[in-house]
This record gives C-alpha cells, sequence and structure tokens, in this order.
C-alpha cells in the first residue's frame, strides 16, 4: 500500500544532492545502514557542509532517499554524477507529492508530443 505523503516546501533549501545522494549509496553498498549514513553525516561531516543545522538537514534528505530499491542505490554508486543527479529527482519524485505533481503535470505532456514526434 503507498505511503500518503504530504504537500511539503521544504524543497527550496534542497537541491539534487547528486554527489551525496551518490556517497551515500555507495555507503550503503558497503552495508552500512542509512541510520548509519545519517550519523556519519551529524558526527563525522562526510558531506562536507559548514555548519550543524545542515549537517542535520543533509542527513534528513538522505534518509529520505531509503525508499529506493536496492538495484537503483547500487545503479547510483556505481554510476557517473549524471545518473545519480537522474535517480536523485527520481527520489525526489517518489517521496514529495510536490515534485511529483509539478513533473506530472508540466514534463508529462511535453515529453509525450516528443515521443510522438510533434515537437
Amino acid at each position: 500500500m503507498p505511503r500518503k505523503l504530504k504537500y511539503s516546501s521544504n524543497i527550496k533549501d534542497k537541491g539534487l544532492l547528486g554527489k551525496e545522494l551518490k556517497l551515500a549509496a555507495e555507503l550503503y553498498c558497503q552495508d552500512n545502514s542509512f541510520e548509519k549514513i545519517s550519523e556519519m553525516s551529524i558526527d563525522e561531516n562526510i558531506f562536507q557542509v559548514n555548519t550543524e543545522r545542515r549537517r542535520k538537514e543533509m542527513a534528513e534528505c538522505i534518509i529520505v532517499r531509503k525508499y529506493l530499491d536496492e538495484f537503483t542505490l547500487r545503479r547510483i554508486a556505481e554510476g557517473t554524477i549524471f545518473l545519480a543527479n537522474t535517480l536523485s529527482l527520481y527520489a525526489m519524485m517518489k517521496t514529495n507529492p510536490l515534485v511529483f505533481d509539478f513533473m506530472n503535470e508540466v514534463y508529462r505532456e511535453k515529453v509525450e508530443l516528443i515521443l510522438c514526434g510533434f515537437e
């Protein structure tokens, strides 16, 4: 059964976090749990951010990405930064209904037109 998510405007402070997601996926593939990666983010500053508040925000962002399946996380860890950014957008769409609705309403029609050759 799908999770019911609420709209949130917290994405204004967070980007795609492709490099960070790639690092987290690499750590996850080395048998670290997302909770452990979150602790590493706060305690060891693995994402190299300036403030304690930002460390906690990064940890929270990465924890949300745990809803990705094992196959996708492996592709992120082993793939390029472009692939990590693309899959980070996919993760945002999975975990943030505002991003999903925006992509669905704005870009879906454009992609369908391109695929049908009407551009």
